[in-house]
């Protein structure tokens, strides 16, 4: 929806009247509320966070399907659930623990590789037309990033059991900082040698498809 939303917001469709634009997404965000009506809570929900086994396994038989026997996930339910208890009572541990520190350490290290996505994402033809890149150029360029973090994800999707997680997210992690280093370079030249404006658009368009 948000490369059709990007694509939908260019000037020579709907981009010079947010009304029109706005309204457009009522027609999907309808469908998903008349769609999302009819099914029921999570298994999970129910069964860790009410406490309702029977609406649990009515939630397990609707989502699985009515010929599978419920009670095995009922069992890995109850299992992490006790699981989830436990964890609540010792977060302190994560803090004491060193291996644990480390890991959340990273985590908060990896979050940072999305900081400027969606800063990109938002407002990539603003900074496209800073560096002298011409409206309707910049707002393709937008477009085609959406389109290039969709097929990002897709390619991502299919290969990261065959590459690694570890292996995939350094590397692309790398290649997203170094799109941002190579536009600002591009973009502090750009006054003195205006081509390099096209390096601008590039680097963000492989920086959405690296980031996907």
């Amino acid at each position: 929806m948000s490369l059709i939303g990007t694509f939908l917001g260019m000037d020579f469709i709907f981009g010079s009247d947010l009304r029109i634009l706005l309204g457009f997404a009522i027609i999907p965000s309808a469908l998903a509320i008349l769609i999302l009506i009819p099914m029921p809570e999570t298994p999970k929900f129910l069964y860790i966070t009410k406490a309702n086994i029977s609406a649990a396994e009515k939630s397990i038989l609707f989502y699985h399907g009515k010929s599978i026997d419920p009670k095995p996930i009922l069992q890995e339910l109850q299992v992490e659930s006790e699981q989830d208890s436990a964890a609540s009572k010792s977060m302190k541990v994560v803090f004491k623990t060193p291996h644990l520190r480390k890991a959340l350490f990273l985590s908060v290290l990896a979050t940072q590789n999305s900081v400027a996505q969606m800063s990109l994402q938002i407002s990539s033809t603003m900074f496209l037309k800073d560096v002298n890149v011409s409206s309707s150029l910049a707002e393709w360029t937008s477009t085609i990033m959406s389109f290039a973090y969709f097929i990002g994800t897709i390619l991502g999707f299919m290969v990261i059991e065959k590459i690694g997680r570890r292996t995939m997210f350094l590397s692309f992690a790398s290649v997203n900082a170094i799109c941002l280093f190579l536009y600002v370079i591009f973009a502090a030249l750009q006054p003195k040698i205006d081509f390099l404006k096209y390096g601008c658009l590039i680097t963000f368009i492989i920086y959405d498809l690296a980031y996907g």
